[in-house]
């Protein structure tokens, strides 16, 4: 994830380059001291770094120019089409009834095609880790000494009140569009507009309505409706990026009723080298196995 020179940034580089060279009526008559010297090499190379760092992130590029579902599901799905493996560093938020706030620094670590792992802990002391493999999901909950076994959108569903059933959990959590020209069939509305592009889909428990920037072909809203139209869940996707050649959100929220999962990304890194032990999920004996159906 890359930096962002902000106005505050470059005030405390012009402080430092100030210090640098302050009292440009006494460097006329002497020559800077090495220390000096020095320091302002730092600063410049301080500033070289900002810079190079913002270079490898960027805004989101256009899109190839489309017209039709099919070319923008096609779009979509390329663009991750060489995505092996996903580090993600962030903030999560949940809240539960509207009322009750909890937060506390996650960790995902995603390998193609189904492999996900999640650590989530506060000041150094770990809440909980899960481990998702195929069709099932294994949450460590070491303060409750529990282990959960079971599909992943009931365990979570246990865990959050969140149903992610609806997007796929790696999909879910990661901000990645689950879309891909085998959704084809289900799309029943294309209405592409000056700035946005609306998609509609039915599904056979559900209806999706999708919210999509028109220029950068990025997902930002993605609605979830029942067979009689009631809305169930919500999600939001923002703040998109480029980083390693992929377009991906810093700011994901879910939203069902007055519940609420939101991640902040503070960092990416693709295509990492993972090992496969990374993915095994260690619990001690003496924890209470729950197998959830």
């Amino acid at each position: 994830m890359g930096c962002v020179v902000t106005p505050h940034t470059s005030q405390v580089a012009s402080r430092k380059l100030q210090v640098a060279g302050q009292h440009p009526h006494t460097q006329e008559k002497s020559p800077r001291s090495p220390s000096m010297r020095r320091f302002g090499g730092f600063c410049m190379l301080y500033c070289a770094f900002m810079l190079l760092g913002c270079a490898t992130t960027g805004k989101v590029p256009p899109a190839m120019p489309y017209t039709t579902a099919a070319e923008l599901l096609h779009i979509m799905e390329a663009r991750y089409d060489s995505l092996r493996s996903l580090q993600t560093r962030a903030q999560i938020t949940l809240k539960l009834d509207g009322i009750r706030e909890n937060r506390a620094g996650v960790g995902f670590l995603y390998q193609t095609p189904d492999h996900l792992r999640i650590d989530i802990g506060s000041f150094g002391v770990s809440i909980m880790t899960a481990v998702a493999h195929h069709d099932t999901l294994e949450v460590y909950l070491p303060r409750e000494n529990n282990h959960l076994v079971g599909p992943p959108e009931k365990v979570l569903q246990t865990l959050t009140g969140v149903n992610l059933a609806y997007y796929n959990l790696n999909h879910a959590v990661l901000g990645l569009p689950n879309l891909s020209p085998l959704d084809l069939p289900k799309v029943t509305q294309f209405l592409p507009g000056a700035h946005q592009v609306i998609l509609e889909l039915n599904y056979t428990l559900w209806k999706r309505k999708l919210v999509i920037d028109r220029r950068s072909a990025t997902l930002l809203e993605d609605y979830i409706f029942d067979l009689d139209g009631k809305l169930v869940s919500r999600r939001v996707l923002s703040e998109y990026y480029q980083t390693g050649g992929f377009v991906l959100p810093k700011h994901i929220e879910i939203h069902q009723g007055a519940d609420l999962i939101a991640i902040d990304v503070k960092t990416h890194r693709s295509n990492i080298d993972i090992l496969g032990r990374d993915f095994r999920m260690l619990v001690p004996g003496d924890v209470r196995r729950h197998d959830i159906q």
